[in-house]
């Protein structure tokens, strides 16, 4: 429906001033509530940096103590360094990697025989969930790593890996996710359950 302040009357003639207004209004509340978020975004960063340096002058390498001092410490490794002690499991568990297309590679090349599959990074498709079953191996590497990270979070994960190459093969990998709330950062790692590495062969 149309409104024209020029020729409506009555209470039509206020439509399009009303409607102006309030969208004015809703412009401004946007602002202000980025505004709000952008100080608390902020904010935090600041916590974060704070948080680093009272880190690293307590536990950082005195090579990392210079260059923190020096304001040339990326934060990425001082929170490397802060999820290394806190996950601290004694190498109990590789960790799980981004490396589909070699998974997919060495799977295809050993239990299909293909002598030199090819798999390139970008063909790659990875379809994660939170695992719905679990073994009783996986089981146990959920209670063993809530035994060493007790206020951890911890979930069993399930990636299944396949190719645009060679659409009618999976495998499915099994990680364990934990994550853990450490001052301001959301500390994670996930690590492979070893030996779970399954196959699936979709049906044609």
């Amino acid at each position: 429906m149309l409104f024209d302040v020029a020729t409506d009357q009555g209470r039509a003639k206020e439509v399009p001033p009303e409607a102006h207004r309030r969208f004015r209004a809703d412009l401004r509340a946007n602002e202000e509530r980025n505004r709000h978020d952008r100080a608390d975004q902020l904010a935090l960063h600041e916590e974060k940096k704070q948080f680093i340096a009272e880190w690293v002058a307590a536990n950082g390498t005195d090579e990392q103590k210079a260059r923190q001092a020096a304001g040339v410490l990326p934060m990425a490794e001082a929170i490397e360094g802060i999820t290394d002690r806190e996950f601290a499991i004694g190498g109990h568990l590789p960790l799980y990697s981004r490396d589909g297309a070699q998974r997919l590679q060495t799977f295809l090349r050993e239990s299909y025989g293909l002598a030199e599959p090819v798999v390139a990074p970008s063909d790659v498709r990875v379809r994660s969930s939170h695992a719905v079953k679990a073994t009783a191996e996986q089981w146990a590497v959920v209670q063993d790593l809530q035994r060493l990270v007790p206020d951890a979070n911890v979930v069993l994960r399930e990636h299944v890996l396949s190719s645009k190459q060679h659409e009618s093969v999976s495998l499915t990998v099994f990680g364990v996710l934990v994550t853990k709330k450490h001052g301001p950062f959301v500390l994670r790692r996930e690590y492979v359950v070893v030996d779970s590495q399954q196959a699936a062969v979709a049906s044609s």
